[in-house]
């Protein structure tokens, strides 16, 4: 979780510093384009990963917080999947930056 944690704190810097584009206001179709170039920007390893599968696991922090999930459950679930923490605390991270970005501050807590 130690490194889940990790992974969300850099996204949180990177994004409130100004050196991720994944939190401006634009149309969803842009987003997902923005969220997609930085996410593979920060592990090459991603580009060879479909767009669809980087997407949902980016978009599922969203759906689970906008359904009542604490950023806490988030970050559990990811610990229980089969994902590597600093990989899944770089989607979710950024997914929360670009997706439902009145959530950023609980990744800085």
């Amino acid at each position: 979780m130690k490194k889940i944690l990790m992974g969300f704190a850099l996204v949180a810097v990177l994004v409130t510093a100004g050196c991720g584009s994944a939190v401006s206001e634009t149309p969803t179709q842009d987003k997902d384009a923005q969220y997609l170039e930085f996410v593979r920007d920060q592990d090459s390893s991603l580009r060879g990963v479909g767009d669809d599968l980087l997407l949902d696991t980016g978009k599922a922090g969203c759906e689970a917080l906008d359904a009542g999930a604490t950023m806490e459950d988030v970050l559990w679930e990811v610990a229980r999947s089969d994902i590597d923490p600093d990989l899944g605390g770089l989607l979710l991270g950024a997914g929360v930056a670009a997706f439902c970005p009145e959530y950023i501050n609980e990744l800085e807590a």
